[in-house]
């Protein structure tokens, strides 16, 4: 445990020689650059879903950067707001965070989640009623996550729970944004088994802290070698899930091929052939896009094999050019 010469030793460090908003503005930006990894890694959850999704219409491609931005500024106000109730634990687990939330002050602290959260909700109402629904969801959870009279970070596998579901709902609104929900699927469970797995991992070197504030995580109540053991076993479920659903009567029963290969053979025809021609860059983009994932749709319908699609799409039309009114 820190003694407390070490932690007023952090504290006489990082406390600014001026006071102003300027040096306010300055420990915000650090406060954000410490939490960095995890926003960075929902976002991308996100913005992949949304990729997966968009099913190579390229009129709604620039949406991807608001999905990114709201799913970044809601995790940031969620893990902004734990450590603003997490100060006492963070004295013990992580110092040099709790002194600079000192620093910063309470107050301060408090807008800037509130902007975020603000910030968040007004981007995905832009969006539609679906993603403010699914951003409204995001930010409940992160609330519960933390507030003291629910706290699910302090009971034992709901934390964890609450983790995963945070990533299953970042891929959740990025296929919602991008059209087709049902394309997010396989993605959504990838996330939530991934953050299920490695979550535990980063509460074991919390477990001095985490006891004191009397919390049930997996590593205080299993141990540090089953939570190893446990996230090591969970790691392997994606690879099960790729094998298993690989396979073409298992995409048949999850997906509902004769549907989806309907829709996505009516969608190579439209555009391939409007009007019995091919018109422009666009519509080769969208034959490229579509005709590859009806091959992905038709083989291994995993996460892979939509990325696999997607990257068919974008270098398949590289260096194409517009295609003047030939019959095909």
């Amino acid at each position: 445990m820190n003694s407390r010469p070490e932690v007023a030793a952090l504290r006489n460090r990082a406390s600014p020689k001026t006071k102003g908003p300027l040096t306010k503005a300055s420990l915000v930006l650090q406060w954000f650059q410490r939490r960095l990894r995890r926003p960075l890694y929902f976002s991308w959850t996100a913005v992949a879903g949304f990729l997966v999704a968009f099913h190579g219409d390229f009129r709604i491609l620039p949406l991807v950067v608001p999905v990114g931005v709201v799913t970044l500024v809601n995790v940031y106000a969620t893990y902004f707001f734990n450590d603003i109730t997490d100060q006492s634990v963070d004295a013990v687990n992580d110092p040099k965070r709790a002194v600079l939330l000192q620093e910063i002050g309470r107050p301060v602290a408090y807008s800037v989640v509130g902007v975020l959260m603000a910030l968040g909700l007004g981007l995905s109402y832009s969006l539609g009623p679906l993603p403010l629904a699914v951003c409204l969801l995001e930010d409940a959870l992160g609330l519960a996550y933390s507030i003291p009279v629910i706290s699910f970070k302090d009971r034992f596998v709901v934390k964890t729970l609450s983790i995963a579901l945070g990533a299953t709902l970042a891929s959740i609104f990025g296929g919602v944004v991008g059209g087709q929900v049902s394309a997010v699927f396989l993605p959504a469970i990838g996330a939530f088994v991934y953050l299920f797995a490695v979550s535990p991992l980063s509460d074991l070197v919390d477990i001095k802290g985490d006891l004191g504030a009397h919390r049930r995580t997996i590593p205080i109540v299993v141990g540090a070698k089953r939570t190893i053991l446990i996230s090591i076993l969970m790691a392997e479920i994606p690879v099960t899930v790729t094998i298993f659903f690989g396979s073409v009567p298992a995409a048949a029963t999850l997906w509902g091929p004769r549907q989806r290969e309907e829709g996505l053979q009516a969608d190579v025809r439209a555009s391939l052939l409007p009007s019995g021609k091919l018109r422009s860059r666009r519509d080769l983009a969208g034959a490229h896009y579509s005709a590859a994932e009806l091959i992905a749709a038709r083989s291994a319908p995993t996460t892979s094999a939509s990325f696999a699609a997607m990257a068919f799409a974008v270098f398949g039309t590289l260096g194409a050019e517009p295609v003047p009114n030939v019959p095909v």
